[in-house]
């Protein structure tokens, strides 16, 4: 296999490794998710092309937003061919799974998370997203959290909360995280203010 097919099937295979972890994305987060270090308007091209070919293979299925906006997802053939890459490198057990099954009715909070996951990828962290939680990738514990981070070189992991309001629910949802390691709160800044001034309150 010459050289450009061998970058095609990395290329390929991250793409559907993302879909894997974060269950659907936009074309736009594919191509940030993959291709950091391309400008987003080169990144998005690559993206298209690459996302094409998997469509043509059968291995994504495109999807209709509740914005109107086009989502991926895998197909069982997707989620075969990265458990048997995943396999082929020691994993004792394949984790990626099939999409069609997936909501996608919070669609902002899922822009939200995967958008700050970009971020902290490009800050040469690992990340694990709501998918790849519900497939096992880290322990059950870490099952309340809408992502992970986790730096391989101190060990160092924190869990990522996408806070939509600062009910009683969601006070409850971060006291109980906060007891499994260090929690980032990701969303509206004014909504966040406000729930650190009622758990404040709460421990005081």
């Amino acid at each position: 296999m010459n050289t450009n097919k061998i970058k095609a099937a990395e290329n390929e295979m991250e793409a559907l490794k993302a879909l894997a972890n974060c269950g659907w994305l936009t074309t736009r987060l594919i191509a940030l998710w993959v291709w950091t270090d391309s400008t987003p308007h080169v990144a998005l091209n690559k993206a298209q092309l690459v996302l094409k070919r998997l469509a043509k293979k059968k291995q994504i299925l495109e999807r209709e937003t509740p914005v109107g906006m086009k989502a991926w997802v895998l197909t069982d053939t997707g989620a075969d061919r990265v458990n048997a890459v995943l396999e082929a490198q020691g994993y004792s057990r394949g984790w990626a799974h099939h999409g069609y099954d997936l909501s996608t009715l919070h669609f902002q909070k899922k822009i939200t998370v995967v958008e700050y996951l970009i971020q902290q990828r490009k800050a040469g962290l690992a990340v694990v997203g709501k998918a790849g939680l519900r497939a096992g990738l880290l322990p059950e514990k870490f099952k309340d959290f809408d992502a992970v981070t986790v730096n391989f070189d101190s060990g160092y992991t924190q869990g990522v909360l996408v806070i939509g309001n600062s009910s009683e629910a969601m006070q409850d949802r971060v006291a109980r995280c906060e007891g499994i390691c260090d929690v980032t709160m990701i969303g509206d800044p004014i909504i966040i203010r406000g729930l650190r001034k009622k758990l404040r309150t709460l421990n005081a």
